[in-house]
């Protein structure tokens, strides 16, 4: 009896077994179908950031392509305003009497002259400066005495 109701049960759980295969192979192909569109998902964020990049590029582009045709522009202008100005040469260049150069005679007694003065400058100072022979109110005789040392220099 319990064979006979087990045997009448077996096509039916065999029913469900088949259900639930073809339950869980239809499950398997839409998570396969998520698993794609997950993986999928940072493509899809990368490109609107590359648009944006793109949009900002093309638009430095732009700005400097309508700042470069602004220049034009004005400079077209400018040459359309210079074609009615004309230069006119008032007195043509001539050449000098006598050949410039520097003037070696001033030069060289300027030299000389200024070599003199430094000279006897020179000579003033050390003198001043000097103290060998001693003033008269310094030594109780009252002439000039020589001092008794010698220079270092």
């Amino acid at each position: 009896m319990r064979y006979v109701e087990l045997q009448a049960e077996l096509p039916a759980i065999d029913q469900r077994v088949k259900s639930l295969q073809q339950e869980r192979s239809a499950l398997t192909f839409q998570m396969s179908g998520y698993e794609r569109r997950i993986d999928s998902a940072p493509g899809l964020e990368t490109t609107p950031t590359q648009r944006m990049r793109d949009a900002a590029l093309t638009r430095t582009q732009y700005e400097t392509m309508l700042a470069k045709q602004q220049a034009a522009k004005l400079d077209r202008r400018m040459e359309k305003s210079n074609k009615d100005i004309a230069f006119k040469v008032i007195e043509p260049a001539q050449l000098p009497l006598a050949p410039y150069s520097p003037q070696r005679r001033q030069t060289v007694l300027m030299a000389l002259l200024a070599g003199l003065t430094l000279g006897v400058a020179a000579v003033f100072l050390v003198e001043h400066m000097d103290s060998a022979f001693a003033r008269g109110k310094n030594h109780p005789g009252g002439a000039a005495v020589a001092r008794v040392f010698r220079r270092a220099w």
